[in-house]
């Protein structure tokens, strides 16, 4: 029953984190990974897991994570969030200052951290929003992977907003979000 009620909540509210035995705040945020790895990879595998974990930590809002963003409210995750992205933020902007987002790859998740500009303690959203955008447009050219292509252009569209909205090119809205049909459904 707790599978069910578990693949229930996935599917109808889709960002739901269910997990037997999570009641609260602090059980979600003891399961989260760290910001960046201990050491030991490479650069495209450090890459890599940045951008992962952002991802990872991104799928754990629930629909109350996101009245809480629309409303710049202060919760343990929202705060987790923010504090982590510096975190990633910093990492990758010294790997990207010393050369080494080489790859499509690395490009892409790059490019991944540079979108979510570093949270409040970093101030350098345009910086952020420039580089999400060039590195997302290399990654659409080059890389070989379809859906990580796809991605790429999806995301480069909501930097390139992002930018509008902070040039104020765009009108001020609470979020842009893109989804694409697949091809065979009906309209």
């Amino acid at each position: 029953m707790l599978r069910f009620a578990c693949l229930y909540g996935v599917i109808l509210f889709g960002m739901v984190a269910c997990q037997p035995g999570s009641g609260g705040e602090a059980d979600r945020l003891a399961h989260l990974p760290p910001p960046i790895p201990a050491g030991g990879l490479s650069a495209s595998e450090e890459l890599k897991y940045i951008g992962e974990s952002d991802q990872y930590l991104r799928n754990q809002m629930t629909w109350e994570d996101l009245a809480g963003l629309k409303s710049n409210a202060h919760t343990p995750l929202l705060d987790s969030i923010d504090f982590r992205d510096s975190i990633r933020w910093r990492r990758v902007m010294q790997l990207y200052q010393e050369g080494r987002v080489k790859s499509p790859e690395d490009q892409y998740y790059a490019g991944l951290v540079f979108l979510h500009t570093g949270g409040s303690k970093i101030r350098e959203d345009s910086l952020s929003l420039e580089l999400a955008t060039s590195l997302f447009s290399e990654v659409a050219e080059h890389v070989q992977d379809s859906v990580m292509q796809q991605n790429a252009i999806n995301f480069l569209r909501v930097a390139t907003d992002k930018k509008g909205l902070e040039t104020g090119e765009l009108e001020k809205g609470w979020n842009i979000i893109y989804l694409e049909k697949d091809s065979h459904e009906k309209d």
